[in-house]
């Protein structure tokens, strides 16, 4: 039987890269050198806190966003969302 890992480590990076538009984010994590997860959801910011703050409390989190329609708004977003870590 295989052994699941479902929450990172204390201490260890955890990569999220975020595809925004206007529809849907798609939300993909890794860590360990593997994709963990990976979600869709409606475009709303709560969706990603409520996944930082669920499972990823003390990890060295990386972000990264690519955002099409509206890459500004997105950008602002994000960034609103990363300085109430």
């Amino acid at each position: 039987m295989a052994n699941v890992v479902s929450r990172p480590e204390a201490g260890q990076a955890v990569f999220i890269g975020v595809d925004v538009s206007r529809t849907k984010w798609v939300i993909n994590v890794r860590w360990g050198g593997a994709e963990r997860r990976r979600l869709s959801t409606a475009p709303e910011l709560r969706h990603l806190a409520t996944l930082v703050a669920t499972t990823f409390v003390g990890t060295l989190l990386w972000l990264a966003a690519k955002a099409g329609s509206n890459p500004q708004a997105a950008w602002d977003q994000l960034v609103t969302f990363l300085q109430g870590l």
